[in-house]
């Protein structure tokens, strides 16, 4: 599976943050950035690289946390990121906490 692929599939599409509920739509995909618009109508930077390493470790450990996210790969959008990991077939997650898990099998 790859991740890059997966996330293209986003663009243009609307999504909630898992906790809060909260609009932002991914606007552009690319290899080194996640381009969204917030509810509030502004343009966010997702770099890929954190994106990537949290899925890494989501694959290599088996789960990753709202707060790993933010205190190791991306400390101003761990909420987005989180999003677009649990956007992903294999991923299945739980809200208090926000939780990440990896399936191999897809089952959620």
């Amino acid at each position: 599976m790859d991740l890059l692929t997966e996330v293209k599939k986003l663009e243009g599409r609307s999504l909630l943050t898992l906790d809060r509920r909260r609009k932002f739509t991914v606007k552009e995909v690319l290899d080194t950035k996640v381009v969204i618009e917030t509810s509030t109508d502004k343009s966010r930077v997702i770099p890929w690289d954190s994106i990537q390493e949290s899925w890494e470790q989501l694959e290599r450990i088996g789960e990753i946390t709202r707060i790993e996210i933010r205190k190791f790969y991306s400390n101003f959008n761990p909420a987005y990121v989180a999003v677009i990991l649990a956007s992903v077939p294999e991923v299945s997650h739980s809200i208090r906490p926000i939780t990440l898990r990896f399936r191999k099998d897809g089952k959620q």
